[in-house]
């Protein structure tokens, strides 16, 4: 199925869309679903994440580290690491709340954010904390991510307020699982972080073209071989089985929201053959490019789905 549709710019950094303007935080439950989409692709944002997985189960990945998640249990992201999603078990659900860190203090010289904030930020120790209902530390920031949700839902005069003070209290519980923890937990290394974000943002770019090893090698300062350990070792995935996926993830779109034609759709995706194509679109998806348009015929159906696909922020996706 189609991965989840997100408003990426060039570099690979999402932008999201916040409860309301000038209020950075977003809450959303989004759910996964051979009808709508299995996973969600590498990327990266300014705000900080929190994941509660609420059914199913999901396998997150952030810069170097995967994390099987189960139902109850969740996942900490920190600011700026790059990272994905995807549900490892049919008709999955989690929930994430997304803020940017000016949302608890907007200067960077203040107390509050050197003495509270700046520690967590960079720490690359602390690139990803997981969080597990067994651990009372962790419980009491899953239980902080699910009262926020509940603050939001209810929509009562002044809720913004509450989300604030909510939010305050969920970082400090934050903190003290991060100090907790300490090095058990996800390191984040800054370099490799900076790599990945080029060569996704490079193949963003450049995925209807001829891209080569030594491209996307040339892009990050490694040898050829050197690269391809590299994206392995960090994302456990081959460099040019992603490439292809993203190209055959790519079509999915084109075939839903275009009429063009199978071979137009496959060369301008980045395949060199309509065969080759076909043949990576069918082992990947299960089914063949027609079978997916087949799906999709009905223009107003497809015109919902792709409506679905653009919202993020506050909603259940």
């Amino acid at each position: 199925m189609p991965e989840k549709k997100l408003r990426i710019d060039s570099e690979k950094r999402e932008l999201p869309i916040h409860i309301h303007p000038g209020f950075p935080i977003g809450i959303v439950t989004s759910r996964f679903s051979p009808d709508s989409y299995d996973f969600v692709s590498w990327h990266w944002h300014e705000e900080i994440q929190y994941n509660v997985v609420l059914r199913g189960s999901f396998c997150f990945r952030v810069a170097g580290n995967e994390y099987n998640v189960e139902e109850g249990d969740g996942l900490f992201i920190n600011t700026e690491n790059i990272h994905m999603a995807e549900a490892t078990t049919p008709d999955s659900e989690y929930l994430f709340v997304y803020f940017h860190p000016s949302l608890l203090s907007d200067r960077k010289d203040s107390y509050l954010y050197k003495t509270y904030i700046s520690s967590l930020l960079a720490d690359e120790s602390s690139g990803s904390l997981p969080l597990r209902k067994i651990n009372d530390g962790d419980r009491k920031v899953l239980d902080g991510v699910l009262q926020l949700q509940s603050i939001y839902d209810r929509g009562e005069q002044g809720y913004e307020l509450d989300i604030l003070s909510r939010l305050i209290l969920l970082w400090k519980h934050t903190l003290s699982c991060a100090e907790e923890k300490g090095m058990a937990s996800g390191s984040s290394d800054a370099l490799a972080n900076e790599r990945l974000k080029k060569i996704f943002s490079y193949i963003s770019l450049h995925y209807g073209d001829s891209v080569t090893l030594e491209d996307l090698s040339g892009v990050v300062g490694l040898s050829r071989s050197e690269c391809s350990r590299f994206f392995k070792f960090y994302t456990g995935q081959n460099l040019f089985r992603y490439l292809i996926r993203y190209r055959v993830n790519k079509s999915v779109e084109l075939l839903i929201s275009t009429d063009k034609s199978i071979a137009e759709i496959a060369y301008e995706v980045g395949f060199n053959s309509q065969s080759y194509y076909t043949k990576c679109f069918t082992a990947l998806k299960k089914k063949t490019p027609n079978s997916v348009r087949g799906e999709f015929r009905n223009r107003e159906a497809a015109a919902r789905y792709m409506e679905m696909m653009d919202v993020h922020a506050g909603v259940v996706l």
